[in-house]
């Protein structure tokens, strides 16, 4: 992830070590960010999030700059989805409650919140 993207056009590519050393890079990409400043807000701008690590249950407070339908997924660190839901939310403040009624292991998750063609993810623990 990115944090700090530039305007314009960015090359990403990922480098993926195993455990014996050997690595392999993935292909190039471009993407690019038109000419907006990086001072613009993001689409998604999550306000407050937790507790981290959790039990049974945490919250996630966000600002959105489009209303609209959002979705909301935990992965685990295989990539398989354990949770999925969608809700529309309003332009501003918004407020997204999870409570942990699968019993998942105590374990690495992350959470991922997509707005139209944005999205952001954290990284939460179940514990």
């Amino acid at each position: 992830m990115d944090d700090q993207p530039l305007p314009g056009v960015s090359y990403y590519r990922l480098k993926q070590t195993d455990f014996d050393g050997k690595f392999s890079y993935s292909p190039l990409r471009a993407v690019n960010r038109g000419t907006s400043s990086i001072t613009d807000d993001p689409a998604i701008e999550v306000r407050s999030f937790g507790p981290n690590p959790f039990s049974d249950q945490f919250n996630v407070e966000y600002n959105l700059t489009q209303a609209g339908e959002t979705s909301i997924m935990i992965f685990n660190m295989s990539g398989q989805v354990v949770f999925e839901t969608s809700k529309n939310d309003d332009l501003g403040s918004n407020l997204f409650n999870y409570t942990d009624d699968k019993n998942l292991p105590p374990a690495n998750y992350i959470l991922q919140i997509i707005n139209g063609k944005e999205k952001v993810t954290k990284k939460i623990v179940k514990k």
